[in-house]
């Protein structure tokens, strides 16, 4: 009878520098959480002024949604087709949305 002195496989500890590493990025990733949630961050630059000839453009469409009260079909053909070519195609919802903020 011949007996059997195998060790049993045993589990294998990764070595010492992966168990560093890991330890590192998981300290690395809970700094960033903390610092992400729990440090207050400074409030937003202010926008830029709009630029002359954008604000041209708004205000003409500001002033057709309070014309039209937001409904692209109260506006002439030419007023439409002017909307639409300044919108790229939004004409409608630009100025439905124009029109909704102005009421709040």
């Amino acid at each position: 009878m011949t007996v059997n002195h195998k060790k049993s496989p045993a589990v294998r500890i990764p070595p010492v520098p992966m168990m560093i590493a890991a330890v590192s990025v998981l300290i690395l990733f809970l700094g960033w959480q903390f610092y992400t949630y729990f440090v207050p961050h400074s409030p937003p630059a202010e926008s830029k002024p709009m630029r002359p000839e954008f604000k041209e453009v708004n205000d003409w469409i500001t002033q057709k949604a309070k014309e039209s009260q937001g409904d692209i079909n109260r506006l002439s053909k030419q007023d439409q087709q002017m909307l639409s070519d300044k919108t790229r195609g939004n004409g409608a919802m630009v100025l439905k949305n124009i029109y909704d903020m102005s009421q709040h």
